[in-house]
């Protein structure tokens, strides 16, 4: 069979997993504000499972990528200082902010569902609706699917269930490793191995995997 291209798998990487999936909620585009996965009621925020606050059309896992969290803030602060001086962060603010930003599902409950500063919030959301925060966000997706081109396509293509697959099985494959890779880099990592091994023989083998981890 032919193999998908290296820009058929980017595509891959947008629409099948970003916009098509992460980067949207009830036909929604969320890419350019914090995304929570979960419900916050009363204050108390709830995750599902170990995520936490995310951002982009790929919803890159700031807990998950806590160097993400630190260029974002780094970028706002630049931002606010051009157009909103005063709601730049003082140092105190910064770090709190990046630690807020950083933390998993797990650090949420164990923190008793602590929400982060409203205002803080509100005002990162502004800048990521900037021109410079679409920019930052532009240029974050690309280093995630780049991300996933190196670390999931490429052994992927090694493989012999994917190698075998027709074009559109190899599609179903890519965005199965690549959205549970984009989720927890162990969980997709895991799937990979699995492949691999030759332990997954078929998309099915795949897709029914997935839910058994």
């Amino acid at each position: 069979p032919t193999a998908l291209t290296d820009a058929e798998l980017h595509a891959v990487s947008y629409f099948a997993i970003g916009v098509g999936s992460e980067g949207s909620i009830a036909g929604r585009d969320v890419s350019n504000r914090l995304s929570f996965a979960g419900n916050t009621t009363n204050g108390v925020m709830s995750p599902v499972g170990n995520s936490g606050f995310s951002i982009g059309t790929l919803q890159t896992d700031l807990g998950q990528h806590p160097e993400v969290a630190r260029t974002l803030v780094g970028a706002y602060q630049d931002w606010a200082r051009t157009h909103h001086p005063e709601w730049v962060l003082d140092a105190n603010q910064q770090t709190r902010t990046v630690a807020d930003l950083s933390r998993t599902g797990d650090t949420i409950r164990a923190q008793g569902g602590r929400e982060m500063d409203a205002t803080v919030k509100s005002h990162l959301d502004q800048f990521l609706r900037s021109d410079e925060g679409i920019r930052y966000i532009h240029d974050n997706d690309a280093t995630q699917a780049n991300k996933l081109m190196r670390d999931v396509y490429t052994p992927l293509r090694e493989t012999d269930l994917y190698r075998n697959a027709t074009p559109d099985d190899q599609v179903r494959i890519a965005a199965i490793v690549g959205k549970a890779y984009n989720q927890s880099e162990v969980w997709g990592g895991r799937i990979l191995d699995r492949i691999e091994s030759g332990q997954y023989r078929s998309v099915a083998d795949v897709s029914h995997g997935v839910g058994g981890l």
